[in-house]
C-alpha cells in the first residue's frame, strides 16, 4: 500500500492507494495514529481488505473515488422544518413504543442505503493539490445524522422570533450527536471496550424503560468521561504524524 499526506482546509489527511493497481478507489484518513497502525501491521494488500480491517476495529475512514479536480455547480438542498424525528409538543416524553418506532425508521434508512441523489452529488470532496487530485465521498446531511441519533425537537412553551412559527424548541435525543462523541473521553480513534460498555449500558437503560432522553447540553456533560484522554490522544497524534512525516515526507 502507498501512503501520502496532503493538507485540505488546514487539516492533514492521509491517502492510501494500492501499489500495483491504483484504481479509482482510495482510503482517506485524518487520523495519523490509525494510519501508522495500518503501516505497522501491514494491513491490505488491497483497498477492500484494508477497509474491512478498519471496519472491524471501528476506525473512522473514508472510501473515496479519486478524480481530477473538477468543481461541480452547487444547488441548495431542501431542508425540512425540523430535522431527525421532527417536532413534538411541550411536555413530550418518549417511551418504549416511541423508541421502537424510531429504530424501525432508522433501520429502514440504513438498510436501504437511502442516501438521496442530492447527497451523493454534493458529497464531501477533499482537494489534494499536491497530486492534482480530488477525493469524493458521500456525506450524510444534518437531518440524516439527527435521524440516526434519534433527535426530537420539543416545544418549550416559549416564543422565539427566529424559530419555526415563532416557537422555541429544545432538542432531546436517544443517542448523542457525533460532535459530542468526538470531543469526549471515549474518542480514542477506534471502537474501544469503553465505547462498547457505554453503548451497552445506554441500550440496557432504554430497553428497561430507565433511560432519560438528554438535551444537547446534557449530552455535552455526560460524554466527558476521563478529561485526560483528549490531551493524551492529541500527543499520540502528534508523535504519529512526525513518524509518518519522516517515512513519507
Amino acid at each position: 500500500m502507498d501512503v501520502a499526506s496532503f493538507v485540505h482546509t488546514g487539516i492533514t489527511y492521509y491517502v492510501i492507494k494500492q501499489f500495483d493497481t491504483p484504481g479509482s478507489f482510495v482510503i482517506v484518513l485524518s487520523n495519523a495514529t490509525a494510519t501508522l497502525e495500518i503501516v505497522r501491521n501491514g494491513w491490505g494488500p488491497d483497498i477492500a481488505s484494508l477497509a474491512w480491517q478498519l471496519f472491524l476495529r471501528g476506525i473512522p475512514f473514508q472510501l473515496c473515488i479519486k478524480d481530477s479536480i473538477v468543481p461541480l455547480p452547487h444547488e441548495d438542498l431542501y431542508l425540512k422544518r425540523y430535522s431527525g424525528l421532527g417536532y413534538r409538543p411541550q411536555g413530550y416524553k418518549p417511551n418504549l413504543l416511541d423508541y421502537t418506532a424510531y429504530t424501525n425508521f432508522r433501520d429502514r434508512f440504513l438498510m436501504t442505503g437511502a442516501l438521496s441523489d442530492d447527497v451523493m452529488y454534493h458529497g464531501v470532496h477533499l482537494i489534494n493539490k499536491r497530486f492534482d487530485e480530488t477525493y469524493w465521498d458521500d456525506q450524510l446531511t444534518a437531518d440524516e445524522l439527527d435521524l440516526i441519533c434519534g433527535v426530537y425537537h420539543v416545544a418549550t412553551g416559549q416564543t422565539d422570533p427566529n424559530g419555526v412559527e415563532n416557537q422555541q424548541t429544545t432538542t432531546i435525543s436517544w443517542w448523542p450527536r457525533p460532535v459530542y462523541f468526538e470531543k469526549s473521553g471515549l474518542n480514542v480513534g477506534w471502537w474501544s471496550p469503553a465505547c462498547e460498555a457505554f453503548y451497552q449500558r445506554r441500550l440496557s437503560q432504554i430497553n428497561h424503560g430507565d433511560a432519560t432522553l438528554c438535551t444537547q447540553g446534557q449530552w455535552k456533560n455526560n460524554m466527558k468521561f476521563d478529561s485526560k484522554v483528549p490531551a493524551y490522544i492529541k500527543g499520540a497524534e502528534r508523535c504519529a504524524a512526525q513518524i509518518l512525516g519522516m517515512v513519507w515526507p
